[in-house]
């Protein structure tokens, strides 16, 4: 019986010892979850940036039409007004006003943007970002274009 009991003893110590996992691929599997953990951590912070970018890029858009239609309306005047912070202090905004000459027609600009959290104090017009919103309006006592304002804008000639 002795004999019959030793190579199933070396089969079963030889089987079993291949079932054992080293050392080693415990740290390579420990590395290789470490580096995926590392990467999609990176991944999300990337997304929530650019999450937050975008909500700040619709929230401007938003203002500047708001503001923009305000002027429209009446309820605000068309004149340029500097940067300016309104909406709780974290935006700021600016009003360009150009008159075409000529033409009863102003180039109203509207600029809207996020206030950094480190600045102290507001930006420039040139400095802003954010978003800018352009349109044309008519100014003046007459609320349709003449065909001499029409033709002064094509560059022709009076008759």
């Amino acid at each position: 019986m002795a004999h019959l009991d030793l190579p199933y003893r070396r089969r079963r110590t030889a089987h079993c010892a291949r079932h054992g996992i080293s050392l080693l691929e415990v740290l390579m599997a420990t590395v290789l979850l470490l580096g995926a953990v590392m990467a999609l951590s990176r991944l999300a912070f990337l997304a929530r940036r650019h999450a937050t970018n975008a909500e700040d890029q619709t929230q401007s858009q938003l203002l500047c039409h708001n503001l923009m239609q305000e002027i429209v309306l009446g309820v605000r005047p068309a004149e340029d007004v500097s940067p300016t912070s309104f909406a709780g202090e974290e935006w700021v905004y600016s009003i360009d006003v150009e008159p075409v000459e000529g033409a009863s027609l102003s180039c109203v600009t509207v600029r809207v943007a996020r206030l950094d959290d480190e600045s102290t104090s507001l930006p420039t017009a040139d400095e802003m970002g954010g978003f800018q919103l352009v349109r044309w309006l008519r100014t003046g006592q007459s609320q349709s274009s003449s065909p001499a304002d029409l033709r002064h804008l094509r560059g022709e000639a009076n008759p």
